[in-house]
């Protein structure tokens, strides 16, 4: 925005991608959610890596989890009470790192604290924000961080993080390597610069915590890290009921007639809660289709769940030699 405002007929790049800007052209009013719009010609290059936004998702919305959403709750203090950290001589924390397999709620988290303190959540993609250009992803995580400075109470949540890999060694050419190191570079300047900042955290998300710069993990940096396995046999049941509730408020009608959650609950050991969403959605599907043939679909029985668990099953064993269950009681 800076550079389009100081030279109207600037070339502005945002991902990579030349998007021209004219100052007479530009809305005297943004959306300010969107605050790159008006940069944008309303191609939507820019969500591709960045999404600003006022989530909805609450902590009841997470099935499981409860000591991680627990100490995801303990966070809102650093939002909402600064001050507080202050009166007892210490300082909030600032970088905060979900480690988990992917599918368990480590972005959930994330949204649901943003929706209870009232923070904007500026969402970002590592892998999308990766540019070519000679110094424009630099560039563009520094927006970031100014947009969140601007408009705190805000989060800023790093998605694959792992991405940026951990080896900050090597030579100066353009090569993605290269581009990963002067990101890690603008991070840690970045993540410093906050340390006088009140109600700005920066929270990221990774399944390959080892793949990440030993700098980025340094007190006053993503320092705090919080595990988010697999859920047990408790949250599985809890997930299972959270879908189920769901789907049939939305369809404002009953669609399942099963023993309970529990039991299916049991046979899941090692599946993510994507997973257990995805087997929702996948029996109700089915009814779908019989209905859409004319059928009667009937309510979903246990023998229905039952009969989806075992094709899912059968269909991730066929893009993996060890089995999807099986892959997964091991992660």
């Amino acid at each position: 925005y800076e550079i389009a405002k100081k030279r109207p007929h600037a070339q502005v790049f945002v991902v990579g991608r030349p998007v021209a800007v004219s100052a007479t052209k530009r809305k005297k009013t943004r959306n300010p959610l969107n605050p790159f719009e008006s940069m944008m010609g309303g191609n939507g290059d820019l969500e591709q890596a960045l999404k600003i936004e006022k989530p909805d998702t609450t902590f009841d919305d997470i099935g499981g989890l409860k000591e991680e959403k627990r100490l995801v709750k303990g966070l809102a203090l650093a939002l909402q009470n600064p001050e507080l950290y202050q009166k007892w001589g210490t300082r909030p924390p600032k970088g905060v790192l979900l480690v988990g397999p992917p599918g368990n709620g480590k972005t959930m988290l994330a949204r649901a604290l943003a929706n209870a303190t009232d923070a904007t959540f500026y969402h970002v993609k590592i892998t999308d924000i990766l540019s070519m250009w000679h110094g424009k992803s630099e560039e563009n995580i520094d927006q970031v961080f100014n947009l969140a400075k601007e408009n705190a109470p805000a989060i800023i949540f790093f998605d694959e993080i792992d991405s940026l890999g951990h080896d900050r060694g090597g030579s100066g050419g353009m090569s993605t390597d290269n581009i990963s190191r002067h990101i890690v570079t603008i991070l840690l300047q970045n993540l410093d610069g906050l340390e006088n900042l009140e109600k700005v955290i920066v929270m990221a998300a990774t399944n390959r915590v080892d793949d990440i710069d030993p700098a980025l993990r340094r007190a006053g940096r993503f320092d705090r890290i919080i595990p988010v396995g697999f859920p047990d046999v408790e949250a599985r049941t809890h997930i299972l009921s959270i879908h189920i509730a769901g789907a049939e408020k939305r369809a404002r009608r009953k669609l399942f007639d099963i023993s309970g959650p529990e039991d299916f609950a049991n046979r899941l050991d090692g599946v993510s809660g994507a997973d257990i969403a995805e087997l929702v959605r996948r029996t109700l599907e089915v009814k779908a289709q019989l209905d859409l043939e004319g059928k009667d679909p009937g309510f979903v029985s246990d023998e229905d769940f039952g009969k989806e668990i075992e094709t899912y099953e059968r269909l991730m064993k066929q893009t993996s030699e060890t089995g999807f269950l099986a892959s997964r009681k091991r992660q």
